[in-house]
Formats: structure tokens, sequence, C-alpha cells
């Protein structure tokens, strides 16, 4: 299957604020005229531009767009020639309000349409669809991506296919929101979807869940099982939460600018790159008289909108940041080689720039820095009781739990991800994963585990011979 490099990289959100109904329609105004006088900017770098450092305003304007032609048509309110979908709002607080992810059986009837959008424009839910295909051939009556690629007369309605299938994809539409910087408090799922609000969450296993659903499907498939699609999704008693239905929506980058309009904290250059330009809009802006000579960048980034909501509120509440802190738990039978472990979890922070980011104040910003640094994995041997005896091996397994589940980083922390090893001499092992949330946009703690599992047993099990190597994810608490 082949992406569409075109689609893909080519959409864009524009966005505005103000503080009045009538200074942003000034601003629309002032940005139309700008890119009519210009017509060679880059809708990348303009978006980039509007997304960036700016300050967010209560009156919100937002548009997706594919050139600055359609982004003029937009801002004029003029009807585009390429679709250029508006969205408009005001927050109805100041506090960003919650989100919740909405999963239901609807997504079954449009599961191959979503998934051939999802995979052709967004890098983020083709990384998830690959690995639910790698999980998925040999289980399902069609491997995954061939199925995206069949034409509407030659694919079934089959929930030995759709089922799996919608779930891959629900999932990945919900990873790519999260890796925009949409956080969400909670997930809920009716029926079978209930699994994949659990692996939205990371309370379940991307893999486990999806070998649960391909199993369910096969179950209805061949009779053994009733599917009754009339379950209702009962979402979380909290007025204030915007449901967001991930089994029913087409458009992504519509939807972030829809969320974002309403108040929700999120990325809206969509990880996609652009330079910063000089555009009426822009506060703060001087004027030609006043430039100096170019003056080196500081290092690293400037946080985006995500960072600093995480790293900002750890530092005003320094003794309740454990709560930004995602946690991952697996039991491992039989010995563990800890330097080989070691290895692995050195590896896996090497390879993802990511879980090397750290914030630092540079001057008077505060600067996202990729360093070479990495954590240590730190190994536990099993405790000793208060009477000198062994301490009981269910007494040191939730030791070790509530352990990782309270670790707290300081947003200044040299490293923001730590691993452990606990030894037990019942011949059960655990192994931990902690992160701050501020290094996971596009992953989760969860599949961090799962790739460090991997990176081990390619080291001490090339041939593949022990399956799974015998990890088995254990729930845990995961605060957001």
């Amino acid at each position: 299957m082949t992406t569409n490099d075109v689609f893909g990289s080519a959409h864009r959100i524009i966005a505005l604020s103000a503080r009045s109904p009538e200074a942003l329609l000034a601003a629309r105004g002032s940005l139309a005229a700008r890119l009519t006088a210009e017509p060679g900017l880059s809708v990348h770098d303009v978006s980039t531009t509007l997304a960036v450092g700016r300050e967010q305003l209560p009156e919100r304007w937002a548009a997706v767009v594919a050139d600055t032609a359609s982004a003029v048509a937009a801002l004029r309110g003029e009807p585009a020639g390429t679709a250029a979908p508006v969205a408009e709002g005001r927050p109805a607080t100041a506090v960003p309000p919650r989100v919740v992810l909405s999963f239901t059986a609807a997504g079954f009837e449009g599961a191959r349409a979503r998934g051939v959008r999802a995979y052709a424009a967004h890098g983020e839910a083709r990384r998830w669809l690959d690995r639910a295909a790698q999980v998925l051939d040999d289980v399902l009556p069609v491997p995954l991506l061939k199925w995206f690629e069949l034409s509407d007369d030659e694919w079934s309605d089959d929930p030995a296919m759709t089922a799996p299938a919608a779930l891959a994809v629900d999932f990945a539409v919900a990873r790519t929101l999260m890796s925009w910087g949409v956080t969400p408090s909670a997930a809920t799922g009716a029926g079978v979807a209930g699994f994949t609000a659990e692996a939205a969450m990371d309370s379940l296993g991307f893999d486990d869940a999806l070998h649960r659903v391909a199993n369910w499907g096969r179950m209805v498939s061949e009779g053994e099982i009733d599917y009754d699609d009339s379950e209702a999704v009962e979402h979380p008693e909290d007025p204030g939460a915007l449901v967001v239905e991930v089994s029913t929506e087409n458009d992504l980058p519509f939807l972030l600018a829809r969320l974002w309009c309403q108040g929700v904290v999120a990325d809206l250059t969509t990880g996609l790159p652009g330079r910063r330009l000089r555009l009426p809009v822009y506060r703060f802006q001087r004027d030609s008289s006043s430039r100096t000579a170019p003056r080196t960048e500081p290092e690293g980034r400037p946080l985006n909108a995500l960072e600093q909501r995480l790293v900002f509120h750890d530092l005003v509440r320094r003794s309740s940041n454990a709560e930004h802190t995602a946690v991952a738990l697996a039991e491992v039978d039989g010995p563990v080689d800890a330097a080989a472990l070691q290895e692995a979890f050195a590896g896996l922070q090497a390879d993802r720039p990511a879980l090397r980011t750290t914030f630092r104040r540079i001057g008077d910003k505060w600067r996202a820095v990729v360093g070479p640094q990495t954590a240590r994995l730190s190994v536990r041997t099993p405790s000793v009781a208060a009477d000198g005896g062994e301490q009981d091996a269910g007494a040191a397994r939730a030791e070790v739990v509530r352990e990782m589940e309270l670790t707290a980083f300081a947003p200044t922390d040299p490293v923001l991800v730590h691993g452990l090893l606990a030894v037990g001499d019942d011949g059960r092992n655990l192994v931990g994963l902690a992160v701050h949330r501020a290094l996971l946009p596009g992953t989760s703690a969860a599949a961090l585990l799962e790739e460090l599992a991997g990176r081990y047993g390619r080291r001490t099990d090339p041939a593949g011979e022990r399956g799974d190597g015998g990890w088995h994810a254990l729930p845990a608490t995961t605060r957001t």
C-alpha cells in the first residue's frame, strides 16, 4: 500500500485568535491581504508561524487548507476551489476542557475507508496500522493492508475482518490525535469497542486487544456467538468534557481545528515542519528600523502547547507531578539477563530522541533540548521483611508496583524516563517503565515497554525460540 504524499503533506491548519469578534475579523482580513500580495508564501510556513509561540486568545477561527489560494478564500469567507473546512468558536472557560474518546461498533462499517485515508495522510496512523498488520496478518481472512486496497465490490462485512480492522483504525486515529497534543482524560467503548477504549488508555496492550477482538470476530463469523450492536456507550458523568466520537471521524486535521476552537490544548502544526515568518497578525512584530544583527538561535526548540501545560503545571505543583507519569509493567518468566536488558534500555533511548528530551530555562525562555544522556535501569533484589526474613513475594511485587506508579519527575531532571528490574526469588521478575507524559505524544508507556521486550529478546533469543520471551503485561494505574 502506498502513501499519498501530496495529501499527507499539503493540508495544513491555519488558526487565528483574538480578544473580540471584531479583532478576529480584522486579523483574517490582514492575513488574507498579505497572502494575496505574496502568493508564493508556503502554506507550511504560514501554518507554523500561526501555531507556534502565539498567545491563545478567546475568539478563535481555524481552517484546513491545501495552499495559499484556499487559505485566502477561507479567510475571506469565499467558496474555495479545494476543500477548506472552517471551524469557529470560543472556549467555554479559561481552563482547557477535558476530552473523552468514544469508540463504537459503528466504526466497523466505515473502517476500510477511514483506514485508507488515515494510512495515506498521517504518519503516526500509518505506523500503528503497519504494526497491526504485523500482528494480525496470520489470523485475518485477508491481510490488513491488502484489505484496504480492495474495491467496494471485492470486500465483505465479515466481522472476522471488520472487527479487528476497526479496532486497528480507531486506535491509530486516537494515537494520531494524541501525537498532536490532545490528551484524553478517559475513553469509553460499547461492547467489543471497549477493548479499543482500554488500549487507547494503556490499560490493555495494543497487540492483546487486537488478538482478543480478532478472536471475537472469528467466533461471530462462525456462529459460535451472537453479535449484538445495540449496546450503548456510557459516557462518564462529566458535563464539562468534550466527547470525541472517534469511530465516525474522517477528517482528523479538521477535528483538531474544531477541538482547538473549543479550548483544547493541541499542536496545530500536526507535527509537520515549517519556518517562522513575519506576518501582520503575529503579535509583537518588530519593524525594520529596530532590527539588529542576526542572533544565535538558542539551544533546543520552543515548548509545544502540551509541554508548556505539563511542565509549567509541575513547576507550580511540585508535590503532585507524579500524576504526569505514565507507567507500564510486565512480569518476565525465568531468569533475566540484567546486562542485556540494560543494553536494550539504552538502545531504546538512543533510537528515540523524545526519550532524551529535557526542559531547560535558557535566558527568559523554556526550551526542549534533546541531549545524549540516557537513564540507567535500576535493579532491585528481593526485599527483607521487618523480622529479618524474606519479604512475602506478593508484598514485594506490590511495593515495586507502588514505587513505579509514584515515580515523580521534576521538569528540570536530567532524564525523564525511569526503568526498573525487580528480581524475584520465586522465578517471577518485574520490569517497569515510567515516563513523563510530555515525552509520550505518538506513543505510550505500554508500547515502549513492548518495544523494550522486543529489543531484549533479540539480544537473548535471536532465533525467536521462546516466542513472546515470557513477558506478560500487567495492569498499572495510568494518570492524566
